[in-house]
């Protein structure tokens, strides 16, 4: 898929730093109790140089059952990480690969240590592989935090996003956010199948929109998922980085439309990640 990056991250990139790639794929991220987050992985000791934004690879592994993952991307001495990226959504199952790439213009010092760390939806803590883009190039335009709206880590899963009975018609907003706890440069959407399993094929799109309730204005139009009855889940869980303005104390709903009109297939969970 293609990547919208912001400003900063334009052609005076001056160079792209691999952190916990591992042969074929990255660092292993696992967990044996259910909707927990593990322990932390090291990515790197030490960068060897200022970032201005990251890309977060999340592969899932083919084998495993259907599942749902929650990663964290955090940067601090070991036990004493701070969670700069939260709950960043992956599925993984038995028929099919995924993965999802976060474009974030979120800057990182030199020098600094990063690490990771999943949970799961499935008992017997199935993993996936996870694995950052460090990229140099222009500070002015890195952004300094991420706000990771509608997350329910309780149940490794975002908000469910309902597209109701009427097959191929948006259903009713639901909201993701009461209010942002700062103004937004952009945001990027990540989606579950929920359950992290769709024994279906399954096409949706989703509206994002601001506003308080019945008077939601959308900001992020006819973004398209979909999953087939051999995959079970979209294979890629986000959208690029979208360069959407949102301000401070902004209310944020999603709703959707879907092909199936079958109550608990036709969901889609939603986690809106704002960059500010």
């Amino acid at each position: 898929m293609s990547l919208l990056l912001p400003r900063g991250l334009s052609s005076r990139a001056g160079a792209i730093a691999s952190v916990g790639a591992s042969g074929s794929g990255g660092t292993s991220m696992v967990n044996s109790t259910t909707h927990t987050k593990g322990a932390w992985q090291q990515l790197i000791a030490s960068s060897a140089r200022d970032a201005c934004g990251i890309v977060v690879m999340i592969q899932g592994k083919i084998g495993f059952s259907s599942a749902a993952h929650l990663v964290d991307i955090g940067v601090g001495a070991a036990s004493s990480e701070q969670v700069i990226a939260g709950n960043l959504a992956a599925n993984t199952n038995n028929w099919a690969n995924s993965t999802s790439y976060y474009c974030l213009p979120i800057a990182i010092p030199a020098g600094s240590r990063v690490a990771a760390r999943s949970q799961n939806s499935f008992a017997s803590g199935y993993e996936v592989n996870v694995s950052v883009l460090l990229l140099s190039g222009d500070m002015s335009a890195s952004l300094g935090r991420i706000e990771t709206c509608g997350a329910t880590p309780a149940s490794t899963a975002g908000t469910n996003i309902d597209p109701g009975a009427s097959a191929n018609t948006k259903g009713a907003w639901t909201q993701i956010i009461a209010a942002t706890a700062f103004d937004y440069r952009g945001l990027v959407v990540g989606f579950l199948a929920q359950g992290g399993n769709k024994a279906a094929d399954l096409q949706w799109s989703f509206d994002v929109g601001i506003g308080s309730a019945a008077s939601e204005q959308i900001v992020v139009p006819d973004v398209i998922a979909a999953c087939d009855t051999d995959q079970r889940i979209p294979g890629t869980c986000c959208t690029p980085f979208l360069p959407i303005r949102i301000p401070a104390g902004s209310r944020i709903a999603a709703r959707a439309a879907c092909n199936s009109t079958a109550a608990g297939t036709r969901t889609l969970d939603l986690i809106v990640y704002g960059v500010g």
